[in-house]
């Protein structure tokens, strides 16, 4: 096939987009205000600016440089329409427009970290090793400690974004890059997730929440990246991704991947770093903390901006006008299966094509949305953690041959859109179905076993941990 085909067949990947987009345009415009109008055009614009962009990266790309260049126009137009649109089009500056905000600013940092930390005692459906954590910001005054907090969070965001772009230039689709691009994939991969985070709703929400997800968030990656950094030594990620897991519970989902890595000499490292942690505050507020755990999942608060699997089968039973509970839990069972099917599809995968740093990261960022969409509350602050899958991926993409390939400018349009409604507000969509992230995170996940299928190469480390064949 001539180079010219395939341009044109990526050409038609954003014409395709800009054409639906065009399409839902048309049908919103039908009924409702002028200003509802407004918001509904603001949600269907990214896509049509993913299509301009698509075609003319179809056009241009030619190297890894040229297509991060390109995610990070796609990252900086969303950030645009996420952030500054609202204020102009409501003519004021208010932060409510983008982020829910609740009465204190900080309300879960004040209340789940720094209340529990003075009195000691875990009030909060936290796990006991937050009470330690919190124990520390009660040196200063709870204002001077939130502040604190909001910078804290802000340069552990910055790390985990930086050690998942070093993480993503490992997993690079191309066997065989050029040390001018080697050099600098870490580089440009780090650009556009530490945009696509500082400037995305769901790191907001964190901050202005002052909850704890980029501490779990930056000690999982500094677990994979132990991992891959040093592959004989089983203790040092093991009590990195311990300390995740006693901070937020759902990365005990990549206990698999230390599990695939060690086999049998990952059980004793994993087991006792948890069991020391989850002690940490004494059995009073191990207890507490279960009991907590147990009350939140029981009562869960479903809304949009809980990107689960239970929240989204929830909305969209309401859009059907359908409140019957066993049609919900028929909703329920095949929001759970779908990804559940997806991720294990990708592990299996991952598995045949034998232990490697590439198919370690691989199973580290395909695990990340089913943090996400099996817990029931699951808000929309957790969105921090797809710093790591976003790298992955526009690494694979912007290195994957050849780079006229249609199959690459689909990948390309896809992540984009990924890139800009994962970042974009819950409160500037007004269809809570379509507000709420979960089909996103599926797509994510398609998208993630499509690249392991695509770009399989089959090659292992050369150095595996002893005992672990």
């Amino acid at each position: 096939m001539s180079p010219a085909k395939p341009r044109q067949g990526g050409i038609w990947v954003g014409v395709v987009l800009i054409g639906l987009a065009m399409l839902s345009a048309a049908l919103l415009a039908v009924g409702g205000s002028s200003q509802e109008l407004l918001w509904q055009l603001g949600f269907i614009a990214p896509t049509i600016a993913i299509g301009l962009v698509t075609s003319l990266f179809s056009l241009r790309a030619r190297a890894p440089k040229e297509t991060l260049w390109f995610f990070g126009a796609v990252v900086a137009i969303g950030a645009v329409l996420n952030v500054v649109v609202p204020f102009a089009v409501a003519g004021r500056v208010e932060w409510g427009l983008i982020v829910p905000l609740a009465e204190p600013t900080g309300s879960d940092f004040l209340g789940g970290l720094y209340a529990p930390g003075a009195a000691f005692s875990a009030t909060a459906s936290w796990p006991p090793l937050t009470v330690v954590v919190g124990r520390a910001f009660t040196l200063a005054d709870p204002a001077a400690a939130l502040r604190i907090q909001v910078a804290v969070l802000v340069l552990m965001g910055l790390a985990a974004a930086y050690l998942s772009a070093r993480l993503a230039a490992k997993v690079r689709s191309a066997s065989s890059v050029s040390a001018a691009n080697e050099s600098s994939l870490p580089v440009g991969v780090f650009l556009v997730v530490a945009l696509w985070l500082g400037t995305s709703y769901g790191f907001m929400f964190e901050l202005e929440r002052g909850n704890v997800n980029t501490y779990a968030l930056l000690f999982s990656v500094l677990a994979v990246f132990v991992l891959v950094r040093w592959p004989r030594v089983v203790w040092a990620p093991a009590l990195l991704l311990a300390v995740a897991i006693n901070i937020k519970v759902y990365p005990a989902v990549l206990l698999v991947v230390l599990l695939w890595r060690f086999r049998w000499r990952a059980l004793v490292p994993a087991i006792v770093s948890n069991v020391v942690l989850f002690l940490i505050a004494g059995p009073a507020n191990a207890s507490a903390f279960i009991s907590g755990l147990l009350s939140l999942g029981g009562t869960p608060f479903l809304w949009a901006g809980n990107h689960s699997a239970a929240s989204f089968a929830v909305l969209l039973s309401q859009q059907l006008g359908v409140t019957l509970p066993i049609v919900r839990y028929l909703l329920f069972a095949p929001a759970l299966f779908v990804p559940a099917v997806l991720w294990v599809a990708t592990l299996l995968v991952l598995v045949r094509q034998g232990r490697s740093d590439k198919g370690t990261v691989l199973m580290a960022a395909s695990s990340v949305p089913i943090m996400a969409v099996f817990p029931t509350v699951s808000h929309d602050y957790m969105l921090v953690f797809l710093v790591l899958p976003l790298a992955v991926i526009v690494a694979m993409v912007a290195t994957m041959r050849p780079f006229s390939s249609p199959v690459r400018s689909a990948l390309f349009a896809a992540v984009s859109i990924e890139l800009a409604y994962l970042a974009r507000s819950v409160s500037l969509t007004p269809i809570p179905v379509l507000a709420n992230k979960y089909p996103l995170l599926v797509g994510l996940q398609a998208i993630i076993l499509v690249i392991v299928l695509v770009c399989a190469d089959g090659t292992k480390d050369a150095a595996l941990p002893a005992g672990s064949t």
